[in-house]
C-alpha cells in the first residue's frame, strides 16, 4: 500500500481530460494570436515601404514644382 501525503490530489478522469482539452485549445489561441501578429508586423513592414515611396515622390514632384516656379519667375523678370 502506499502512503498518501498532504498534497496529493484527485480530480475525475473526465474532468483531467477536459482540462487537457482546454491547454490544448489555450496553445492553439496562441498560436493564431501568434501568426497574426506576425503578419501585422509584415504588413506593417510593407505600409513603411510605401510610405516612404510615397514621400520620396511627394519631395520629387515638390522639387520639380519648385523648378518650375523658379523658372517662371526669372522669366517674367526679363
Amino acid at each position: 500500500m502506499g502512503i498518501l501525503n498532504d498534497n496529493s490530489m484527485f480530480i475525475k478522469v473526465e474532468t483531467y481530460k477536459e482540462s487537457l482539452a482546454t491547454i490544448d485549445l489555450i496553445k492553439s489561441k496562441i498560436e493564431d494570436a501568434k501568426k497574426s501578429m506576425k503578419k501585422v508586423a509584415e504588413l506593417k513592414k510593407e505600409e513603411e515601404v510605401e510610405m516612404n515611396l510615397w514621400r520620396k515622390m511627394l519631395g520629387d514632384v515638390e522639387h520639380k514644382l519648385q523648378k518650375i516656379d523658379q523658372t517662371l519667375i526669372q522669366a517674367g523678370h526679363r
